[in-house]
């Protein structure tokens, strides 16, 4: 996996009572999933992670009670973060397998700046 992708703003701007939509690399099967971190205790914008899809199934196993470990497909996650009051804040995106104590796969932080 090659993660965070170059796709990924380092800053973005919204304006207050408006959204903009990220779309994060995730692969389906691979235990790894993003999470995204706001500081607390700002009211300048919302930020909410959606998945954007399912894995596709897979063809059936070629012989009976065989069955072949999943290929990996890129189903993206959605960021969409929502301006609140104008103001500058930051959103960090972690991209880990919960029950892994090692470090995350990704991070990435996206400055966001909220305008009237």
């Amino acid at each position: 996996m090659s993660f965070p992708s170059p796709d990924l703003p380092d800053e973005i701007t919204v304006q207050a009572g408006r959204s903009v939509d990220l779309e994060l690399p995730s692969y389906a099967g691979s235990g790894y999933s993003w999470s995204v971190e706001a500081p607390t205790g700002t009211a300048i914008a919302d930020a909410v992670l959606r998945p954007l899809g399912n894995a596709p199934a897979g063809p059936p196993p070629q012989e009976p009670g065989v069955t072949e470990p999943p290929d990996l497909v890129l189903v993206p996650d959605q960021l969409t973060i929502t301006g609140r009051s104008p103001g500058v804040t930051r959103c960090r995106l972690t991209l880990r397998r919960r029950f892994d104590p090692d470090p995350p796969a990704a991070q990435h932080d996206v400055r966001v700046t909220v305008v009237p």
